[in-house]
Formats: C-alpha cells, structure tokens, sequence
C-alpha cells in the first residue's frame, strides 16, 4: 500500500516547511505593512508640503495684491509661472477672489470663470483646507486651500495648490520594486535559515534523525520505569525533565505529566537547585518522605563540561538500612576491639615498666583499678543501652576518650529500651558518633584543666533525645548559627561536615536541634525527634 504524502513526510521536513512557511508569512505581511505605511506617510508628507506652499503663498504681496485689484498684475504672473516651473511636483495654482471668480489658472482658458461648489465650500470655512476633487479640467486633483487675508485682516481670496491624484501613485510606487526585491531576499535568508535549524537540531540530537531520538528517548523512559530506583531530573533553570514511576511512588506523587514544572512545585525541601548552584554531588543523605526511609544522591549532570542539570536518585533504605545495620555492628564491634587491644597495650606497657622497677604493688593495684574501671564502664553502658550496634559505638568512643586522656561518661539516670519507631539505627550511629566526635577533638586540642563529656539518651519507641557536654573552650554566640553550615570549622579546612549531616538528618525527622555555648563554659548539643509513623 502505497503512503500518502503527508505520510512521506519526515519531521524535519515538516520542521522545515513549517518553519519555512511562517518566514514567508511573516515577510510578506510585514512587506504589506511596511508598504501600507509607506503609502501613508507619502501621502502626508505630500499633503503637509502642498498646505505648506499655499500658506507661504498665500502671504507673498504680489498675490495680496492681484486679489485686492480683482486682476493678476504682470509681476504677479511672472511669480507664479517660474514657481510652477521650480516647483514640477505641482500641476496647477488657482488664484480665486472671495466671490469664487478665478484670477489666476495655468490654462487662461479658466481665468474669469466661477469656481466649482467645492472650492467655495472650503473657502467660506476661512481656515486651511486639504481635500481630493475634480478641478475645473474635470480632472481629478488634490488640493490644498489656503485663505489669503488683507491688509484690514479680513479673507479677500483665496490660493489653491493642486496636484494630479495619479501623480501621487507614480512617486509612490516607484518605491515599490525595492519592496519586491527586499521581500524575495528575505524569503531566500528564511530559505536558508530552516535548512540550518534542521541541521542544527539534526547536531544536538548527536546525529540522529528526530524520529530516531525519540524512539531512543522512549527506549530509555521504559528502562528508567522498570529499574529498582526512584530517578528525578531537572534542567538548569530548576524544571522537572524526568520522573520515573518508581521516584513517583516513592515521592508520592500523583500520576500526572510532570514535564518542565519547577522542582520546588513538587518538592519543596528538594536540594537539587543546591546541587546547581554549587556543582556538587551530595551522597548518601537519609531522610523520612511519606513515612518512607530514603537513602537520596543528588548528582550535578554535565554535558560536553557544560553543567545540563541535576538528578536526585532515590533508595527505600529499609533494605540497605537493615544491610547496613549489620555492617554497622560488625564496623563498630571492630573499632571496639581495637580500642580494646590499644588500650591493653598501653596498660600492659605501665605494668610491665612497674615490674622492671621492681615496684610489683603498684602493679598489682593498677591492673586491679584499670580492670574494675573498664569492666564497671562497659558493663554500666551494656546495661542501659540494649542496641548492640548504638553501645559498640559508645564503648568505642569511651575507650578511645581513655586514651586521649579524656573522661567519656554516659549519664547514669540514661536509657535506651528500644529504638524510636521508624528510625533507622545507622542515623543514632552517625549522630551520636558525629557529636562524640566533635566533644573530644574539641578537648584534644585545648589546654582545659578539666576535659570531661556526659553523654545523656533518653531512647524509647516515642521519642529520642540525645545531649552530648564537654568542658571545653565554649563558643560565641555568632558562631553557634554558623557551626551546622556545610564546611564551616574551627578546626580547619576540609573539615565542618559533622554538624551539618547532623542538622540535615534533624531536619528531615521534623527534629531540632540546640547548640548551647559560651566563651570558657564548654558546649551542650540536643538533639531531639519523635516517632516517624507511615502512613497505611
């Protein structure tokens, strides 16, 4: 079965004679305007420079004077014939009295007679007139009627200056080939110009023919639906580009095109217009959506080293949550055994230096206090704490305050029962280690007499709340703003991201967080959120 031509037609083609057919269009109405206009403005200025010749004739005293003696004197004629003569634009000047009769007409044949209806219509007027009618030849003309006043300031005559109507066209389209000639230039640039926006988008689209991206796109739409991750794109001005089934479900949103509506439309806590301004990727950020634990990357996306967009890609967390518990607890279970080994080792070295002085008591009294502390701290902390992952970590941070000479204590009156409903175990890791962290570089590096952290948690399937004091130098207040700000420390560059991931995962809990400091009075930080239900 043979294809209709529209069928033949591929989309550049239709992109080609489409855009071909609006150049054509749009220059050859704006040709007729520009015409049009033209016309008129010759047509004023025509009109404008005949008022002005009557009226600068109409003054001249040798006409005044003709007028007045009822007769054209012989200066008065030779005045206007060598104006008729300079002036080839103007066909004919009549000299009319202000009973109507003609004085002065370039055919004398005219002269004596009475001047026809429309002329002393005008004339009686006493005003400056500009008006297309027949002439006494029965030609048609257009003129231009000026009054001509006496010396006593009364109308005595009058003096028109006329031109032959089709006169005003042999000017006016003498300009009209030109028109021609720009139009059909134009139309050949626009020729030009559709052929190059063909290959141009033909470029962009990397050499594929339109039909052939699209299946590509398509292609690429039904891989994107189909894999195990959530995916949402947006372009450089912050509009969606893509949305794929499974980030709709995980953001919740309504089956609906998204296409090229604003991200914060969407998403108002989304940070990918972050992730433009900055041209950073941000991994592995948790956060609670819709009662759903997510684990989001925002990645900057470039093309040719042109920053394109960014995109969001999103993880139900449950699994790799419960993957990374385990992995968690073992990390942590390690990091404890270490410190555990280190901190034998140390203890073993001052034994052994008590015994090569042969001070054995000593020895004997510092392996028992050594032991009954250790064994009393991990055991209080064993105790309160029922998580094994949250007291490897705590355990592991004590031993390591131990040996920065740093006294890490976990406030008796604490307890942790049971993990607050719909948090995630790693996020009380990254938190509490993150501000046990902070507590003892703080201490590390000052010279306080005292260096002591109380560690206090109050951890049930409700709430959490979390508070962390150390005795160090303390903080002003202008600073405590600034502490949670991504990449903002003290302590130097490449540091300042403790704080700030604590912050995030505060905020994404509807948490808060509280910073408390002053200069010499060391620093207390809260931490605190409630349950995170999902919705049925």
């Amino acid at each position: 079965m043979k294809k209709t031509f529209k069928e033949k037609l591929t989309f550049e083609r239709h992109l080609y004679l489409i855009q071909l057919s609006s150049i054509i269009l749009t220059v050859l109405t704006c040709a007729v305007i520009s015409l049009f206009v033209n016309i008129s403005s010759q047509f004023q200025i025509i009109g404008d420079n005949l008022l002005s010749t009557a009226n600068t004739l109409s003054v001249a005293p040798s006409i005044i004077d003709s007028i007045e003696r009822g007769s054209v004197t012989s200066s008065c004629r030779l005045f206007l014939e060598d104006f008729l003569n300079d002036m080839p634009v103007v066909d004919n000047v009549e000299l009319i009295d202000k009973d109507g009769i003609c004085l002065y007409h370039s055919d004398v044949n005219f002269i004596g007679k009475k001047v026809s209806d429309h002329k002393i219509a005008i004339s009686k007027e006493n005003t400056d007139k500009l008006t297309t009618k027949k002439g006494l030849d029965n030609r048609r003309y257009r003129i231009a009627c000026s009054s001509v006043t006496g010396n006593n300031g009364e109308t005595i005559g009058y003096i028109t200056v006329c031109i032959l109507y089709r006169r005003q066209f042999d000017t006016i389209w003498k300009s009209v080939p030109a028109y021609i000639i720009a139009t059909c230039l134009m139309i050949a640039m626009g020729c030009v110009f559709a052929a190059t926006l063909v290959n141009l988008v033909r470029r962009h689209l990397k050499g594929y023919d339109p039909e052939q991206f699209s299946q590509i796109y398509d292609g690429n739409v039904n891989v994107l639906n189909n894999i195990d991750e959530g995916v949402i794109a947006i372009n450089t001005e912050g509009r969606i580009t893509i949305v794929n089934n499974i980030g709709r479900d995980i953001l919740g949103l309504p089956v609906i095109p998204y296409d090229r509506v604003p991200i914060l439309d969407v998403l108002p806590e989304s940070c990918l217009l972050e992730v433009l301004k900055t041209e950073q990727a941000i991994y592995n950020e948790h956060t609670i959506l819709h009662g759903k634990n997510l684990l989001i990357t925002h990645l900057p996306l470039f093309s040719n080293g042109q920053l394109v967009g960014a995109a969001s890609l999103f993880h139900n967390a449950q699994i790799i949550n419960e993957m990374a518990e385990k992995l968690e607890n073992a990390n942590n279970m390690v990091d404890t055994l270490r410190a555990f080994n280190h901190d034998f080792m140390n203890k073993l070295h001052v034994i052994l230096g008590y015994l090569e002085t042969d001070h054995i008591e000593e020895a004997k009294n510092y392996l028992l206090q050594s032991s009954m502390g250790s064994s009393r701290s991990i055991s209080q902390i064993s105790r309160i704490i029922s998580h094994q992952g949250i007291a490897a970590i705590v355990i592991g941070k004590v031993i390591r305050a131990t040996e920065l000479n740093i006294s890490l204590k976990l406030v008796p009156e604490s307890y942790c029962r049971e993990l607050t409903t719909g948090i995630a175990p790693n996020i009380y890791v990254t938190i509490m280690g993150n501000l046990l962290q902070n507590a003892m570089e703080e201490l590390n590096s000052c010279e306080q007499a005292l260096k002591e952290i109380q560690l206090t948690i109050f951890i049930d399937a409700e709430s959490t709340y979390i508070s962390v004091l150390d005795t160090g130098r303390g903080m002003p207040r202008e600073l405590i703003e600034k502490v949670i700000e991504h990449g903002f420390s003290t302590k130097g560059t490449g540091r300042g991201t403790g704080l700030y991931l604590v912050n995030r995962i505060v905020d994404d809990l509807d948490g808060s967080l509280k910073i408390e400091s002053e200069p010499g009075e060391g620093t207390v930080v809260t931490v605190m959120f409630r349950r995170q239900v999902r919705p049925e």
